[in-house]
Formats: C-alpha cells, structure tokens, sequence
C-alpha cells in the first residue's frame, strides 16, 4: 500500500503532525495558555493556529513535496548522462 510513496512525503507527514501534536501537548499542559496568552496582542491560537499551522507549514512542505523530488530526478538524469559518454 505504501509502496513507492517518496521518503519526503513522511518528512512532510511529520512535521505537519508534529507540529500539531507539539501544540496539543502545551494546550493541555499550560493552564490558561489558549485564552490569557497573547502574541503580539493577538490571542495565541490565532498566530500559531491560524497563521503558522495553516500558511507557513503547508507552504514549506509543499515546497518540500514539489522540491526534493525534483531535485533528485535531476541527479538521477546527471548520472546518467555521464554514464552514456
């Protein structure tokens, strides 16, 4: 079933889920965290929720997903290309 599927997939996988879970954790660990703590003045689950978890992380990791596979297959076509010489 996983067969195939690109070691930088899970990379992706486990930062996302990491992420979640790291912040899940503080939730339920920190008393008072999700309503008295303020970011720059802004509660903190709408900077770490709402700006990091749902722009920056997606961003990195489909940069990630599109990247390093990409930069493989150019590897791939060097080799190649010097063993035909």
């Amino acid at each position: 079933m996983f067969k195939g599927i690109h070691p930088s997939f899970w990379w992706g996988i486990a930062i996302i889920y990491g992420y979640a879970l790291v912040f899940w954790i503080i939730e339920m660990s920190v008393p008072g965290f999700i309503y008295y703590t303020k970011i720059g003045g802004a509660p903190a689950p709408y900077v770490y929720g709402l700006t990091i978890g749902l722009w920056i992380i997606p961003l990195i990791v489909s940069f990630l997903w599109f990247w390093i596979p990409e930069q493989e297959e150019k590897k791939q076509e060097m080799q190649s290309g010097k063993g035909a010489e």
